[in-house]
C-alpha cells in the first residue's frame, strides 16, 4: 500500500527510537523483554497508535501463553494495518499495481523513488522443507517472475521527475507516470523542486608533471544555487593521445558537492589533457582541457656532487 515503514529492534526502541514514529505495528510477536513493553504500553498510553496481529495459529487453546498481549494496542490483520496507515497518513505516490513497491528516500533536501517489481512476492510463504530437498525445488519451480506495467500518481504536483540511472527526464509530478518494469527490476526516480540539476566543475587550467589537480564538482538548479542531494558522476581523464587513463570513475556527489583529483607522474606525458564530467539531470557533460607542463628543472646532480666539497686549486 506505498505506506513508509522501518523495521526497528528492541535495543533501539530502549534507546527511544518510538519518538520518531507516530504507530508501531507488532506482527508475530511471541515474545517481548518486560522493559520493552512497557515503553511499548507508555507509547500508547501517550497517544501512540499501536497495532498488533492476532496470530490465530498460536494463540488456540494449545498455546494460551503463545501471545504477547499490549495495553492499548489494536488487534489487526498486516493488511488492515497497512489499509489504516494509509489512511492516517496518505503516502506521496501512490501505485496502482500491488505487484509493484514504491518508496520514498530523502537525501539532503531532495527526494528520491524507489520502485520496484515485486511479482514473485505472491509466492512469499510457501512452506519449507527440511526433509526433502526435492520437495523444495518443486515448489520454487511454480513461482512465476513476470514483468510489471503500473501507473504512478503524486501528492505533490510541484516537482519534476527524472530517471536516476539514466538522467532521461520523466515529466512533472502533476502528471500520472506511467513505468514499465521487467521482471523483478526496479527503477530510482529523483523529485526534483527545481526543474533541473546542472553540473558545474571548477579546476585550474594547467598543471606541472608530478603534480595532482582537484576538481571541484558540484550540482546547481537553474538559478546557479547548489541541489543538496545524492548524484553521481563518471568522470573521464584523457591523455593528450585521446586515450583514457586508469584515473577515472564513478564520483559520488553526496549533499550536492565532492572533489575528485587527478594525479600526474612525473613521467607524465606533456600537452594538452582532457577531463570529461558526465552527469547532471537531464544528463550533461562537462569538458576542460588541462595544460600539463613539464616538470620542474632540477640542479643537475652529478655537477652538484662534483662541485661540493672540492677545493680551489
Amino acid at each position: 500500500r506505498q505506506v513508509a515503514m522501518e523495521i526497528v529492534c528492541e535495543e533501539e526502541i530502549c534507546d527511544g527510537v518510538l519518538e520518531r514514529f507516530q504507530a508501531l505495528c507488532l506482527h508475530d510477536v511471541r515474545a517481548l523483554p518486560a522493559g520493552v513493553k512497557a515503553i511499548i504500553e507508555r507509547f500508547a498510553a501517550a497517544g501512540g497508535l499501536v497495532l498488533t496481529d492476532p496470530d490465530y495459529l498460536y494463540t488456540d487453546g494449545w498455546h494460551p501463553g503463545a501471545r504477547v498481549e499490549v495495553a492499548g494496542a489494536l488487534d489487526l490483520a498486516p493488511s488492515s494495518m497497512a489499509w489504516l496507515l494509509r489512511d492516517r497518513h496518505p503516502p506521496a505516490v501512490t501505485a496502482d499495481n500491488d505487484d509493484v513497491t514504491v518508496r520514498r528516500l530523502t537525501a539532503g533536501g531532495l527526494d528520491y523513488l524507489v520502485v520496484v517489481n515485486n511479482f514473485p512476492d505472491r509466492y512469499w510463504g510457501m512452506t519449507y522443507s527440511y526433509g526433502c530437498r526435492d520437495d523444495n525445488y518443486r515448489r520454487a519451480a511454480l513461482v512465476r517472475d513476470e514483468p510489471a506495467r503500473v501507473r504512478l500518481r503524486f501528492a505533490d504536483p510541484g516537482r519534476t521527475l527524472y530517471d536516476l540511472a539514466s538522467g532521461e527526464p520523466l515529466g512533472s509530478t502533476a502528471d500520472p507516470l506511467d513505468l514499465e518494469l521487467g521482471p523483478s527490476a526496479g527503477r530510482v526516480l529523483a523529485m526534483l523542486p527545481a526543474g533541473r540539476a546542472c553540473l558545474t566543475v571548477r579546476a585550474a587550467a594547467a598543471i606541472r608533471c608530478g603534480e595532482a589537480l582537484p576538481c571541484a564538482i558540484e550540482m546547481r538548479d537553474g538559478n546557479g544555487v547548489r541541489l543538496r542531494g545524492a548524484f553521481a558522476v563518471r568522470a573521464t581523464v584523457l591523455a593528450p593521445d585521446g586515450r583514457p587513463t586508469r584515473q577515472g570513475g564513478m564520483v559520488a556527489v553526496p549533499d550536492g558537492a565532492a572533489e575528485f583529483v587527478a594525479r600526474f607522474g612525473v613521467n607524465a606525458t606533456p600537452g594538452v589533457w582532457r577531463l570529461r564530467f558526465e552527469g547532471g539531470l537531464p544528463r550533461g557533460t562537462v569538458e576542460t582541457e588541462l595544460s600539463v607542463l613539464p616538470a620542474a628543472k632540477l640542479a643537475d646532480d652529478a655537477s652538484r656532487k662534483g662541485g661540493r666539497g672540492r677545493r680551489a686549486p
